[in-house]
């Protein structure tokens, strides 16, 4: 175990790591937002390192040079507010890219650890990570979702072929940044209804770890990337292939609106016996994580066992649930043309809907 550098600690520098699909976005955007109300606390949110981060999601081996670009962009950022002379400001970095690459089940996750603890380990600041998961079969269905979301068009089947749904263990990932930065410098927190029951609980919970009494009893939270419900997606799915990006942008932008009213994202790709193989392949992974994280005072499981509703629908989609989405979407179009919505979207609209026609006619 390295031991982390407490000499002449001045205050807290948060690392809050994602995982994927946990709410990461509404956490950067609320952060971002709210600077001003932040800095009245002394908490000075950092940002996400962006130009780094992309990097780091897909390194495969230790590099001492972006290890050193790393270091003094956080050394430059902290420096400039420590010259106020106060002591004991707390620092806040959000990306959800050091976990690494999903596609690869985070295989990665072990070189980015290093390179964030040898970044930060000069600094006067005790080092703390965030990390939050969520149960796995949910994990893999919000990820299959965003890629279609992002452009995608293949299958299920497919996103499964390319990506090992049963190495998401999230002992190892976390402990790869325990093992540099100590377990009782990693914060473990799980993202789901059962975990985060209201609107505001993700901020309220990610405030009281990094000590902020504004985010803690924040009431105003805009949630980002909220998805779209089974029907959507699959329509998205099947014209994602035949737009381009300006117009995969713009479809989205309409099932957003047309999406904007309705709570229930439940996806569904997965059968109800995927959900327990996989809730039971992940079983003694989950239980380590409780174990070595969680104070003992949460009896049960790491996650609930998965629902298993036997009028679920698994296979295939209703032919009716889809032409209303579908007569939704026009009907958004339609209107858009007939409201005069600006002369580039009109012509978008128009474009959209003669490709729609082609796509349903064939």
């Amino acid at each position: 175990m390295v031991t982390i550098l407490t000499t002449m600690v001045n205050g807290t520098l948060y690392i809050h790591i994602g995982t994927h699909k946990t709410g990461s976005t509404t956490i950067q955007n609320t952060l971002s937002k709210h600077t001003e109300e932040l800095e009245r606390e002394n908490i000075y949110y950092l940002g996400m390192l962006q130009s780094h981060a992309r990097i780091l999601r897909s390194i495969t081996k230790y590099d001492q040079n972006l290890t050193s670009y790393i270091a003094n962009e956080i050394e430059h950022k902290t420096s400039a507010i420590e010259s106020n002379g106060v002591p004991g400001h707390s620092y806040i970095l959000s990306n959800e890219k050091f976990t690494g690459d999903k596609v690869t089940s985070y295989n990665n996750v072990g070189i980015i650890a290093k390179t964030l603890y040898e970044a930060t380990k000069h600094l006067h600041l005790n080092v703390k990570i965030i990390v939050f998961i969520r149960r796995q079969s949910d994990f893999i269905e919000s990820t299959y979702a965003q890629r279609i979301f992002s452009g995608e068009s293949y299958s299920f089947q497919e996103f499964i072929d390319i990506v090992d749904i049963y190495s998401f263990y999230w002992d190892k990932l976390i402990h790869a940044y325990s093992h540099y930065f100590g377990a009782d410098n990693v914060i473990v927190l799980r993202y789901g209804k059962t975990f985060l029951p209201h609107k505001n609980s993700l901020i309220n919970i990610f405030g009281k770890c990094v000590s902020s009494n504004f985010l803690e009893n924040y009431d105003e939270t805009q949630i980002a990337n909220s998805g779209f419900n089974r029907q959507s997606l699959e329509l998205m799915r099947t014209c994602n292939k035949h737009f381009n990006r300006t117009d995969r942008k713009f479809f989205r932008e309409l099932f957003k609106e047309i999406e904007a009213n309705k709570t229930n994202k439940h996806y569904d790709f997965l059968s109800n016996e995927q959900r327990v193989e996989l809730y039971n392949h992940y079983f003694n992974s989950n239980e380590n994580v409780m174990k070595s994280y969680f104070d003992g005072t949460d009896n049960g499981a790491l996650f609930p066992m998965p629902a298993t509703d036997t009028t679920t629908k698994n296979d295939g989609l209703e032919v009716e649930d889809l032409s209303v989405t579908l007569m939704n979407l026009i009907l958004k179009l339609n209107n858009g043309l007939l409201n005069g919505n600006g002369r580039k979207s009109s012509a978008t609209s128009k474009k959209i809907l003669r490709i729609l026609k082609g796509i349903f006619r064939s």
